[in-house]
């Protein structure tokens, strides 16, 4: 004979939706077996969730199980800190080159914000970074 059964978040207080189930509810015939998928989809870097599952058949069996998960956020560094361009005379220029550097398993997008008409240029002021990737942008000082 089929019985029903519901999954449910305990104690939920509605505040981290970043782990989910994909089946709330239905029914199981004898010896049937069904795969309930848990998600974690999470918003905010750094943050650690928690959730509690309680699986409720018609006639009071019940199982418990809980999750976890950090949430990594993007780990994306620039080559260097610092750019010296030294010494360059006016009306001529010089560049050095600048690393986007994206640790992460993500892509990632960057954007520097200058002035058109500002003495320094950069071959690329916007793009994206693939995962475990690096991006390669020339920056040109015209005095």
């Amino acid at each position: 004979m089929p019985t029903s059964f519901a999954v449910d978040k305990v104690s939920d207080d509605g505040k981290d939706p970043s782990i989910k189930v994909d089946h709330k509810s239905g029914n199981l015939g004898p010896g049937q077996i069904i795969k309930i998928t848990v998600s974690y989809t999470p918003e905010i870097p750094g943050i650690h969730s928690f959730a509690n599952f309680k699986v409720s058949a018609f006639g009071g069996n019940e199982i418990r199980f809980s999750c976890k998960g950090l949430a990594e956020g993007y780990d994306v560094n620039l080559s260097v800190q610092t750019i010296h361009f030294g010494e360059v005379q006016v009306d001529a220029n010089t560049n050095r080159l600048l690393n986007v550097v994206n640790s992460s398993d993500l892509a990632t997008a960057y954007q520097f914000i200058t002035d058109k008409s500002n003495v320094f240029s950069f071959s690329q002021s916007e793009g994206t970074v693939k995962r475990n990737s690096s991006s390669r942008i020339i920056i040109t000082f015209t005095p």
